[in-house]
């Protein structure tokens, strides 16, 4: 039996057991004991056979990125024949199916919230940002009904684009009097990575797209308010509600780093957000000895206190460990490149240059409310992590 997902809020656990390849069970168990949750009505859920996403009677069957967020459960049931995965929520409570869509192209998902899911699709060579109200289908209504609207990501000079990973973290319930601090679910940022066109050498740019969940509410707010009906057909230019709502990073790929002040993002080190923050790994050293993590926050309060102690009135606010103008850390002209694509004002922090050990090789920054710490290549248990407050 295998963990998948993990709600420490709710004392819950979420495990999946392979009897065989045709027979699947999902296990709701509490996260201190390991025993069958007392909420569950179905505590021991037989998910075989509920997608018609198997391909075939012989076909491997698996669960794959589970998400909770309140008293709903999803996953993926991934099809590798037909192209089409299926997105599954159950309310674990209940034992009942509130919602499932086969999607063409599925690159990933996220709950804004226990009503709203985030599903990211490829519209042929564009990706699309799918926004469902599960509300109306708690009740027994349709279960397939399509999204209440859907939001353009940016399109390519040449070539395509492609969503190659999708994260956030649902906020915990902050009604919960147990739970000292929670992250403000308005600002809490859906974050995605995006592989950028193609040129002729075959090399494609990456950028990160930080999406607050208020900027969502505000597009669910209106197409909910519109005369448009259901609003499956409704698609909003990434030039209405993208400029001013989000923040895109630019990332300088090693191939141009003279062009960058010598800096790059390794596109190995994987940055993992918290809320409404993300950090960022900038090298100015070919080989990966050294280099500064750069916070960036999409938090207004945090711009406000930024442009406060800064004096800074740009969409992009600067502060924090050696400041812009230090010798030690990136210029003032490559933060400004790494979020000139972006009209949201937002505070960019960095922090201390960071010597890592000889023969170890980063391969996460894990962004926390208070710094950030840095994963290394290989078992975490055995080469820890360095852990930083700024």
């Amino acid at each position: 039996m295998d963990v998948l997902a993990m709600d420490v809020s709710q004392d819950l656990t979420v495990a999946i057991e392979h009897r065989h390849d045709k027979e699947i069970l999902i296990h709701f168990l509490t996260a201190a004991a390991g025993e069958p949750h007392p909420l569950a009505a179905k505590p021991l859920l037989d998910a075989t056979g509920t997608s018609a996403s198997v391909d075939s009677p012989d076909a491997y069957y698996h669960v794959q990125s589970v998400h909770i967020s309140g008293s709903n459960v999803a996953w993926v049931i991934p099809s590798f024949i037909s192209g089409l995965d299926t997105l599954q929520c159950w309310n674990w409570k209940t034992g009942f199916l509130v919602w499932e869509r086969q999607c063409d192209g599925l690159a990933g998902y996220t709950f804004l919230d226990s009503r709203f899911v985030l599903t990211v699709v490829h519209r042929g060579q564009e990706p699309l940002l799918c926004i469902h109200d599960l509300e109306s289908r708690a009740d027994g209504g349709d279960t397939t009904a399509g999204p209440v609207c859907s939001l353009e990501l940016p399109r390519a000079s040449a070539g395509y684009v492609e969503v190659v990973h999708v994260q956030s973290r649902t906020t915990t319930d902050s009604r919960n009097a147990a739970v000292p601090f929670v992250r403000d679910p308005m600002s809490t940022a859906v974050v995605l990575q995006l592989a950028v066109g193609r040129d002729s050498e075959g090399a494609t740019s990456d950028i990160i797209v930080m999406i607050p969940h208020r900027t969502m509410y505000d597009q669910i707010k209106e197409a909910i308010s519109s005369s448009c009906g259901t609003q499956a057909d409704r698609v909003v230019e990434w030039n209405m509600w993208g400029l001013s709502g989000a923040v895109v990073l630019d990332l300088p790929p090693k191939a141009q780093a003279a062009e960058n002040g010598g800096w790059f993002v390794p596109p190995d080190v994987w940055p993992q957000s918290f809320g409404s923050r993300l950090g960022l790994l900038l090298c100015d050293s070919p080989d990966i000895t050294s280099g500064v993590v750069v916070t960036v926050d999409v938090h207004p309060w945090a711009a406000k206190c930024a442009r406060r102690y800064s004096g800074h009135l740009g969409h992009g606010v600067y502060r924090g460990g050696p400041t812009a103008s230090s010798v030690d850390g990136p210029s003032p002209d490559v933060l400004r490149r790494l979020a000139s694509m972006s009209k949201m004002s937002h505070a960019l922090q960095v922090g201390p240059r960071i010597v890592f050990p000889p023969g170890q090789r980063p391969s996460r920054i894990i962004t926390a409310h208070d710094g950030f710490a840095v994963a290394f290549e290989g078992d975490e248990s055995e080469v820890g992590l360095r852990v930083f407050t700024v």
